[in-house]
């Protein structure tokens, strides 16, 4: 998959449904990915089931789930999955340890 654009859903969702992501996912697809219709976008289901979805409205952003993706896995999900950072020096490794156990 090239788009790289991915979204975790807290429900079950079904293909041909349509999904309106929360109040940060949509901030995060709006204002840092700067979607427009038609743009592409990887949700996934409380399940781990994969769905391509494309943007149908942009205010608020509406994603049609278009098909999916791979089957449900055992394994649990998490966005991420590996966090570097650089050596730093006083209270900013303190603030960086904090934030990744908040993430």
């Amino acid at each position: 998959m090239s788009h790289e654009r991915r979204i975790f859903a807290l429900t079950t969702l079904e293909p041909g449904s349509h999904y309106v992501p929360g109040e940060s996912d949509q901030r995060h697809l709006s204002k840092a990915l700067r979607l427009t219709l038609g743009d592409l976008v990887t949700v996934v289901d409380k399940t781990g089931i994969e769905f391509l979805s494309s943007v149908v409205n942009a205010s608020p952003i509406t994603l049609l789930l278009q098909s999916v993706l791979s089957s449900p896995s055992s394994a649990a999900l998490s966005p991420v999955q590996a966090i570097l950072v650089g050596l730093p020096k006083g209270p900013a490794s303190d603030a960086i340890v904090e934030g990744a156990t908040e993430l």
